[in-house]
């Protein structure tokens, strides 16, 4: 939980609130970032959240909150795999 607070706050600084909500998603020539925590983590914004998630559920114990973490990664697993289909192009 205490990890993933931080990557999750570097990658926001790094992308900006426009890429971050990917209000710019569709528009032509969006750099890319060349920063080095992307050379190992793919989506340190997303991957952040999920650790922040799944680290509060594991300190409270409480199921609901695992359960309600698992739910938010299924839901976004096809925004990440869109996300990713123009850095194949």
């Amino acid at each position: 939980m205490i990890s993933g607070i931080p990557m999750a706050l570097y990658a926001f600084k790094l992308m900006g609130l426009k890429r971050s909500l990917c209000l710019n998603f569709f528009e032509d020539n969006v750099p890319i970032i060349k920063n080095p925590l992307y050379n190992y983590i793919k989506n340190p914004e997303d991957y952040g959240l999920w650790m922040t998630l799944i680290g509060f559920a594991l300190y409270t114990g409480s199921v609901y909150n695992l359960i309600i973490a698992v739910e938010f990664i299924v839901v976004m697993i096809p925004h990440i795999i869109l996300e990713s289909i123009p850095l194949k192009q």
